[in-house]
């Protein structure tokens, strides 16, 4: 079988590139640009595509010079938080996520939670590495780049999927799974 020289060629290039691939979470980006994508990074992509039924915010905050910390409140109740710190390598920087623990000991929203509020679909630390790529790539988040699972949570998609057919969203008062209007009207909620 002959391939000739371009097709040689071409087999080398791409046997080549493959090595080249920088470890997960390393960029080869200077710390300084990968810190300013990273406080450009698309929060509001991230939101549409993780909430669930309740309106989030999200802030973010600088706790050291070299980390941002997203903060995330419904009714103006914190309800989730993570950060992304950076460092220099010798090939760029590496971004590490730091997600706080829950009462169980494990991460938030860590693909095994229950919540009887859930905000954000499980499991956030993949979707959180997504912001973290699309940030360095200078390009909107993408959910279809989120390796499956791309939600764990049934009451997180059913609430989701009520507060888009309807446009009104739960709160954190109401009645688990009931949405805002339902406990007005049922006299469970203000």
């Amino acid at each position: 079988m002959r391939i000739g020289i371009t097709g040689a060629l071409a087999v080398a290039i791409v046997s080549a590139l493959a090595g080249c691939s920088a470890p997960k979470g390393q960029y080869p980006i200077a710390l300084a640009e990968a810190l300013a994508r990273l406080e450009r990074a698309d929060i509001n992509g991230f939101r549409k595509a993780r909430q669930c039924g309740f309106l989030i915010h999200f802030s973010a905050g600088r706790p050291d010079d070299h980390s941002i910390e997203w903060t995330v409140k419904s009714s103006g109740q914190k309800v989730a938080r993570f950060t992304v710190s950076l460092s220099a390598v010798a090939s760029g920087s590496q971004a590490t996520i730091t997600v706080p623990k829950g009462a169980d000991g494990a991460e938030i929203y860590d693909g095994g939670q229950h919540y009887s509020h859930p905000m954000l679909m499980q499991p956030l630390r993949p979707a959180v590495q997504e912001l973290i790529d699309s940030a360095m790539d200078q390009r909107p988040y993408d959910w279809r780049r989120i390796p499956d699972p791309l939600n764990t949570d049934q009451l997180c998609g059913s609430e989701l999927q009520n507060f888009e057919a309807s446009g009104k969203p739960y709160e954190l008062g109401d009645p688990e799974g009931m949405t805002h209007e339902a406990a007005v009207q049922a006299g469970l909620s203000q």
